[in-house]
């Protein structure tokens, strides 16, 4: 036995019920189940509940197998009805389980002889050698096989009689089918497996019906589309359209006012040519891609990994490497999804701790701008079989997947997920979003923009044999966390002209930077994506600029909010002022509050960095209250900056306080709004 072919597929029909002991049964009444009907060596044929493999030439073994939703903690039974119908009668064939890089072999003779043995690391090794067995029946009648685990104990049968008994095997996945070995015709008239497992787990309040609507023709074609990716805005599509077996390029859309989507484009180079090309996630702002694969100088595709692509003026810039510590991937296929920070990177992989199919990891961007070895999410979500297609929503805490390892409905069902806390590592059960969303077929790629509202997936149709892209409603239990979407253009205060920025922002409670977005370079327009229940600031920051900071409290909202704010650059120059909007007092106090922290840190860390830089510290109010109050109490409130600073490092001869009370108002005292914006602490470069 010279090599293993695997042929599988990604679906598998059937209802999985509770407490049922049948998990799957195959027939052969039909092929819903995509059995391979032709191979290299022979062809294959389903007829008169008959699955028929005629193996006419090579030494080779052919295998025929579906994935299946198992727990590898449980005992099970696998049973198989088989017959040679013609051939070589001194070779063997029968029934297979395991997975991919690990597999295992009942093989039975018809001259009457049996073996189990497995495929491990690209090497068989024998677990028991040729043996005589009465039990076997001769060509041309069936043979059930039967393999029983119990506890610690996995029997074999041959038409009900224990032919051996050993220790269990190691799986590393759970695949089940049949093979054939040297030339000869079999057939199968049955497979099944049956395990005790829970019912499906559903989400509260599942919708028993939704309608997917299929995007349309200036979206979805003959020759079939997939892996989608949502803006946070919900107004631009980009997916991967298949136009030749060894080539996909990436399209991009937007959608109109009247709801539907204009007719999709080829991004062009340097993202396309002429090999896989796929968009695996596009930033809240829309200014960045990351893309599947990397990329030479030239624009080819230099080989396996992901890279990234910023928004210049003139298009999309040459990718990137993506440098990932420690990155191996030993799977086919490859998902990955960035969180909306742009700082967690959620990946589908097969890497070494992983013997077989894909699980779920997380990476982090490191301080110089590589990413950490990734980690397993762990056995929470991940399962034996493939976690594909994993999308962060915009809360940054919901996360959907697709899974065949899970009890589902068949195929790759999408699952819903909640991260617990700050690691990442830790997240609550997945539940299945329901027979509703996930079908007998299989889904992936479910992605959902901040709007929360509907899901954009991808669908094979069987009627045309392709992949389409669809849009369905997210179930009401299945939504994320309300975002408040702020957009807005970066500009410099002094010219009013637009510039290109990085835009992040933080929790003005605990300080730490949540996350960045790039400004368009063209009209500086950015967006960035706050999850509701938190006091943020957030700012730009660009070469020889100050950013003045704004802040929100997204404490009260409960939809989908958008919020226009732009955000002032002050040049670093003598006389130019700049405001600290992120410094907070009680009313009629000056004692700091602590969500001022963010803020004056920033300014040390300036001031640290330009050792001759001197500043004025002004103090203003509104015109509400008599002159002399306002004036001591904005003197004794930039006395209080100044003292922080100073606490923190700062020489007290680089800093002057000065109060000027409501005297330098910056806008009209009459609305509430104008005596806000008068309301503040700025300061004034006096010596660079």
């Amino acid at each position: 036995m010279k090599y293993l072919l695997t042929i599988c597929a990604m679906c598998m029909a059937g209802l999985l019920m509770a407490q049922k002991n049948v998990v799957f049964r195959e027939d052969f009444n039909n092929n819903n189940n995509s059995w391979s009907t032709g191979f290299t060596q022979g062809t294959g044929a389903i007829a008169d509940g008959v699955y028929t493999v005629d193996k006419t030439s090579g030494d080779g073994n052919f295998y025929f197998y579906k994935t299946q939703a198992y727990e590898p903690d449980k005992d099970y039974t696998v049973e198989a009805s088989i017959r040679q119908v013609s051939g070589v009668e001194d070779y063997g064939y029968g029934m297979c389980w395991g997975a991919f890089d690990n597999a295992y072999s009942f093989a039975i003779s018809s001259n009457g002889m049996f073996t189990i043995y497995c495929y491990v690391n690209k090497e068989y090794t024998s677990l028991l050698p040729w043996t005589k067995s009465a039990a076997i029946k001769p060509p041309g009648q069936y043979n059930k096989l039967t393999i029983s685990l119990k506890g610690d104990k996995l029997s074999y049968y041959i038409n009900d009689q224990r032919v051996h008994e050993a220790p269990p095997v190691a799986l590393w996945g759970f695949d089940l089918g049949v093979f054939v070995a040297r030339t000869m015709k079999i057939q199968t008239d049955y497979i099944e497996f049956r395990q005790d497992k829970e019912g499906v787990r559903l989400i509260e309040n599942y919708p028993k019906e939704l309608i997917k609507e299929d995007l349309g023709p200036n979206i979805n074609t003959e020759v079939g589309e997939i892996a989608p990716n949502i803006s946070a805005d919900g107004k631009t599509l980009y997916f991967a359209r298949s136009l030749t077996e060894t080539n996909s390029d990436i399209f991009v859309a937007e959608r109109q006012a009247d709801g539907k989507w204009n007719k999709a484009q080829d991004i062009g180079q340097p993202l396309n040519n002429i090999s896989y090309n796929f968009v695996i996630g596009v930033t809240p702002d829309g200014n960045t891609l990351y893309i599947g694969n990397t990329y030479n100088a030239d624009g080819t595709q230099k080989g396996p990994g992901l890279s990234v692509s910023h928004r210049t003026e003139s298009g999309w810039s040459m990718p990137q490497d993506v440098v990932i510590t420690n990155f191996k991937n030993k799977a086919k296929y490859v998902y990955y999804n960035f969180a909306p920070d742009g700082k967690t990177l959620i990946l589908c992989l097969q890497m070494d701790d992983r013997r077989t199919d894909q699980d779920l990891y997380v990476s982090f961007l490191l301080p110089d701008n590589t990413w950490s070895e990734p980690k397993n999410l762990g056995r929470a979500l991940n399962t034996a079989g493939d976690e594909p297609c994993a999308f962060v929503a915009g809360d940054g805490v919901t996360m959907y997947f697709s899974s065949n390892g899970k009890t589902g409905y068949g195929g790759y069902d999408v699952f819903i997920t909640r991260r617990l806390d700050d690691t990442w590592l830790n997240w609550s059960e997945p539940l299945n979003l329901g027979p509703a969303v996930n079908s007998v077929n299989g889904e992936l790629y479910y992605v959902v923009p901040a709007t929360g509202e509907y899901a954009y997936m991808s669908i094979y149709n069987d009627a045309a044999v392709r992949d389409n892209l669809v849009r369905v409603q997210v179930p009401e239990s299945a939504k994320p966390k309300p975002v408040v979407m702020i957009s807005g253009r970066v500009l410099d205060s002094k010219t009013g002209k637009p510039l290109a920025a990085d835009v992040k922002y933080e929790s003005l409670t605990t300080g730490k930077e949540l996350g960045i977005a790039r400004t368009n370079p063209v009209d500086g327009a950015y967006k960035i994506a706050l999850v509701s229940g938190q006091e943020y600031g957030f700012l730009a920051q660009a070469e020889g600029y100050y950013p003045e900071s704004q802040s929100i409290n997204t404490g009260d909202v409960k939809i989908y909010t958008e919020i226009t704010r732009d955000l002032y650059l002050g040049p670093i120059e003598v006389g130019q002022a700049i405001r600290l909007n992120n410094v907070f007092f009680d009313f009629a106090r000056f004692t700091l509050r602590p969500q001022s922290h963010a803020e004056l840190n920033r300014l040390i860390e300036f001031l640290k960095g330009h050792q001759t830089m001197t500043i004025e510290l002004g103090g203003h109010t509104d015109n509400v209250g008599d002159e002399a109050t306002n004036m001591k109490l904005s003197q004794n409130r930039v006395n209080a900056v100044k003292e922080y600073l100073v606490a923190n490092g700062i020489d007290t001869n680089r800093l002057v306080a000065k109060g000027y009370g409501k005297s330098r108002p910056r806008a009209d005292n009459k609305t509430e709004e104008g005596r806000q914006t008068n309301r503040r602490v700025e300061f004034i470069f006096l010596k660079q």
